[in-house]
């Protein structure tokens, strides 16, 4: 069998590389590079997309196009191809991934806040 010799370009190759090694970032930091106007964003296209497939059993095409779109934006030497399903797949976990980041930061502030 041929072995491939090109870039791994999927979320686990992009999660191995961001070991706490010299300037690769872990989730948390990717989490917090992200802009407070490209969350709400990247959250309502999460929901969409989730609950879409839900129903339908696939990806909903606008809300794709968002996350592949962040993705392009944080991750630019990291390209996913659209019309690849475990790269679809990989980028909506990715991003499920980095909404549960968010929400457990905005649960520890609030827990701050009443304390």
């Amino acid at each position: 069998m041929q072995r491939h010799h090109y870039k791994l370009t999927g979320m686990a190759s992009v999660l191995k590389a961001s070991g706490n090694q010299n300037n690769n970032m872990n989730i948390q930091e990717i989490a917090k590079s992200v802009a407070k106007t490209d969350r709400e964003i990247i959250i309502k296209s999460v929901a969409d997309n989730t609950s879409y497939n839900a129903n339908f059993g696939k990806h909903k095409i606008d809300a794709m196009y968002i996350m592949y779109d962040q993705w392009h934006k944080l991750f630019p030497a990291h390209k996913q191809d659209i019309n690849c399903s475990s790269c679809r797949n990989a980028v909506a976990k990715f991003w499920n991934t980095m909404c549960d980041e968010w929400s457990k930061e905005k649960r520890k502030k609030n827990v701050k806040k009443t304390k």
